[in-house]
Formats: C-alpha cells, sequence, structure tokens
C-alpha cells in the first residue's frame, strides 16, 4: 500500500479540488467586515472579507494560504455561510466544532443540513494533528464575526 493510499481519508477528492480552486474570489470593495486567522506553527492563515445586509453575510472574498486540508476546509465554511444571517452562522460554526471534540466518531449527522457538504472533512478527526488544520477558519469565523472592532 503506498502512502498515498493510507492518507486516502484526508485527501479526498473534494478536499483536493477545493484546495485547489477554493473560490469566492471575487474581490469585494468596501467590506463591511475583514477576519483574519493564523496558525503560527504552521503559517495556515485565513482572510474574510464580508459584506453583510441586514445582518445577513451576502458576500465573501477568501484569501487563504496553506496546506490543502486547511484551504478546503475555509472553501466549504463559505459555502455553508454565504447568505445566512450572524446567529445562525454562529450557530453552524458551534456544530461543526463541536463534532471534533466529542470523544465518538459515530455520529457524522449535522443538525443544520447546509452543514452535509462539508462532510469529506469529518473523517480527518481521525488524525489529531491536522483536526487544528480544519478548524482553523471555524474558529476564526466563531470568535470573530460578532466582534465590534473587526
Amino acid at each position: 500500500m503506498s502512502n498515498y493510499d493510507k492518507l486516502g481519508f484526508v485527501y479526498k477528492k473534494e478536499i483536493l479540488d477545493r484546495s485547489i480552486k477554493p473560490g469566492f474570489d471575487n474581490l469585494i470593495s468596501n467590506a463591511d467586515k475583514l477576519i483574519t486567522g493564523l496558525n503560527p506553527f504552521c503559517g495556515d492563515e485565513v482572510k474574510y472579507h464580508i459584506k453583510l445586509k441586514e445582518n445577513i453575510l451576502t458576500n465573501i472574498y477568501l484569501e487563504v494560504e496553506g496546506c490543502a486540508i486547511h484551504k478546503a476546509s475555509s472553501s466549504f465554511l463559505c459555502d455553508v455561510i454565504i447568505n445566512e444571517k450572524v446567529l445562525e452562522v454562529q450557530s453552524m460554526c458551534e456544530e461543526f466544532i463541536s463534532y471534533f471534540k466529542k470523544n465518538n466518531d459515530e455520529n457524522k449527522e449535522f443538525k443544520n443540513e447546509k452543514l452535509k457538504i462539508a462532510i469529506p472533512l469529518l473523517d480527518i478527526k481521525t488524525n489529531q494533528i491536522r483536526i487544528k488544520c480544519v478548524l482553523l477558519s471555524w474558529n476564526t469565523m466563531y470568535n470573530n464575526l460578532f466582534s465590534r472592532n473587526q
């Protein structure tokens, strides 16, 4: 078995495709929020330029650097939160993050239907080192979307 075969759970086609082309690459002029996150240990970095209208995320411009898992996770997050109310984004981030903090792997179902798009990331839970790659964007969004000084 090749090393690539052993890592198939991490480098699924959906993850590789999104790491190559994360999307959300249309510049936004006059963004209402700039949210940034960095993992100083590995260099993964993310910047979300967000346009809000009536407390709904109407547009996102994504700048992302780092490993394939981080890029894919950032892209999935954008798909999940676009056109959602800020409070719903908070709830979805909580649900996604909590999956990786639970001790069991049995329940791979999400209450929120939009989170199902991120299911390709769930198997990464078995690789403790890569969980930080998955969660950087989700934690960044959750911890900063609501602050007034961003």
